[in-house]
């Protein structure tokens, strides 16, 4: 379903901004100026700028649920103008490895069926189709500023991993694998996310997701987040650094994983601000 009701924005544009990782949350909050912090149903949200561009940052939790009370209240209480959500999923594209980035192309609910009421697969009713169409222009921004993450980025991260182990820093847990990104440096494709109130580890379950909907990454709250969005007329983009193949594990422990990604997805949306004037609503 493309956002057809795309908003436009009559005061300062603001971007909306959702993590997932505690980590990643905590980088972009570092970097706030102006800062108004408020919390709302058991969510904390900071607004402030980041590179100059009025934001809202969140932190939403897991679930489909959580995922559109969160986008709700940026749409009612902050007045954001476009919605940006980060976080992890599962591969379910053959093509990706661990630390991959997909960029929606749009998003389907895996767990919805109302087909004998004669809505496809995945389609909520009321809705026009079971696919809901992320913003081109976002997509655009995404793909455009991912390219800047060459060797030089990833040799910084080394070091900064290199750093924070040789410190034996209490405060941060660091990766047991400094030298992971350059083994294989982490690719950014486009891809439609599956969502649902499931968390994928059974290879049969995964199939059946794959068959239905040919997913690039399952996980629990962009499709949410995706419905939320163009309900309120929101432009809206999902980024997902892939941990593991949905049932198939990577051998990468889940606190390397979330050092590394969320340093990557941090850099994407501080990049993404950087060229705001091409997505953001005005």
């Amino acid at each position: 379903m493309a956002n057809a009701n795309r908003k436009v924005c009559t005061s300062v544009p603001k971007a909306g901004i959702i993590g997932a990782e505690q980590q990643e949350v905590d980088l972009l909050r570092e970097k706030l100026t102006g800062v108004r912090f408020f919390e709302s149903a058991g969510m904390p949200f900071w607004e402030g700028e980041l590179g100059g561009v009025p934001v809202a940052v969140a932190r939403c939790g897991v679930g489909k649920v959580n995922a559109a009370m969160c986008v709700q209240i940026l749409a009612d209480r902050c007045g954001v103008s476009a919605v940006l959500n980060t976080g992890s999923a599962g591969g379910t594209d053959s093509s990706l490895g661990v630390l991959d980035m997909v960029v929606s192309s749009d998003a389907v609910f895996h767990d919805v069926d109302v087909r004998t009421f004669g809505y496809a697969q995945g389609q909520v009713p009321g809705t026009p189709s079971p696919f809901f169409v992320a913003d081109g222009a976002m997509r655009r921004a995404a793909l455009q500023v991912f390219a800047g993450l060459d060797a030089e980025f990833y040799a910084a991260l080394e070091q900064e991993a290199a750093s924070v182990l040789a410190s034996g820093c209490p405060q941060e847990t660091p990766p047991a694998d400094p030298h992971l990104p350059l083994r294989r440096l982490p690719r950014m494709k486009e891809g439609r996310v599956a969502s649902g109130d499931l968390f994928v580890s059974d290879e049969g379950v995964r199939a059946g997701i794959v068959s239905a909907f040919s997913p690039a990454c399952v996980e629990m709250e962009g499709a949410a987040v995706a419905q939320a969005a163009c309900a309120n007329g929101l432009p809206f983009l999902i980024l997902r650094n892939i941990s593991d193949l949905a049932g198939n594990g990577s051998g990468l422990s889940y606190t390397d994983f979330s050092w590394w990604a969320s340093r990557i997805s941090a850099a994407v949306v501080l990049r993404m601000l950087g060229v705001a004037e091409s997505w953001l609503p005005r």
